[in-house]
Order: structure tokens, then sequence, then C-alpha cells
């Protein structure tokens, strides 16, 4: 009989420690480093150029052009920047994924906002694809909205190239 319960205790524990792979438990998140040589693997399978990365901070912005389609904005390219902005939360990622585009571009409201929605969807698919089975949930205050704000700005000033204050001519 006692080698029965014994048996019984060992059928128990193993049913436990494996419990979550069975019922389809969480499993644990990769390394920062992997999860961030990820990004800058699809941020380059995107033909986007990399202006900016922070990888103790999470933080991954790259350039894009977009060239409009219709006649009347034949010619014209516009590009913006799309960040990419990762923290570790528990047991998830949390996400900030904003595309900015620069002043100027000659897309209407409703073509900007499509394209961004596009860039995200198809980042994030490719995200996971590499990373695996990932809950993302949405930035939180740990994100820090003052890097971002002073990095977006400052790449913006750079690709606009914002002319040095002159004097006016005597």
């Amino acid at each position: 009989m006692r080698s029965v319960t014994f048996a019984v205790i060992i059928l128990l524990f193993f049913a436990y420690i494996s419990a979550p792979s069975i019922l389809g438990g969480e499993d644990p998140i990769p390394p920062d480093s992997f999860l961030q040589d990820k990004v800058l693997e699809v941020g380059k399978a995107m033909g986007w150029s990399l202006a900016y990365e922070n990888r103790g901070e999470g933080l991954f912005i790259w350039f894009f052009k977009v060239e409009p389609l219709g006649l009347e904005q034949a010619g014209k390219e516009c590009g913006g920047f799309f960040t990419w902005y990762i923290k570790r939360v528990g047991n998830h990622i949390a996400l900030d994924d904003p595309v900015v585009f620069l002043p100027g571009c000659p897309l209407g409201q409703s073509e900007i906002r499509f394209k961004a929605t596009c860039f995200q969807e198809e980042f994030k698919k490719r995200w996971l694809d590499l990373v695996g089975p990932i809950t993302l949930s949405g930035a939180t205050a740990t994100h820090s909205t003052k890097l971002f704000a002073e990095v977006l700005a400052r790449l913006i000033k750079e690709k606009i190239k914002v002319p040095a204050h002159t004097s006016p001519a005597k």
C-alpha cells in the first residue's frame, strides 16, 4: 500500500509541475537581448534605417520614407519615424509603437492613419513570429515620455534640417 501511495504522490507531483505547459500556461519571456535583436531584425527587414537605439531603455526608432500615390502628389515623398518602445512588466511586454510623419507630408490624415496602422500591425506580426507568443500590453509609466519626446524632437529637427538662426542683412 505504501508503494501505491508513493507512486500516486510522485504522479501528482509531476502533474503539478507540468500543469502550466499542459494547461496552456504562459511560457517565460525570452531575455531582453534576444527580444531586442529581433526588434532590429524586423526593422531592417522592413527596409527602414535605424535612427536611434537605446537598449537599456528598450527604445528603438527608425526613419522610413513613403511615396504618396496619386497624380497631384507624384514625385513627392514624405517620411517619418516608427518607434518600438518595449518594457518588461511581470510576465508580459508593455509596448508603445507610435508612428510620426514629418511636417509637410502631402498625405491626407486618413492615409497617414492607415499607413501608421499598417506599419504597427506588420511590425508586431513579424516580431511575434520571431520571438514566439508574448502577451503585449499598452505603454506604462515605465516608458519615459520625456526621453521619447526629446529624441524624437532631435530626429525631426535633423531630418527637416531646420536652418540656424541668421541675422537679417543690414
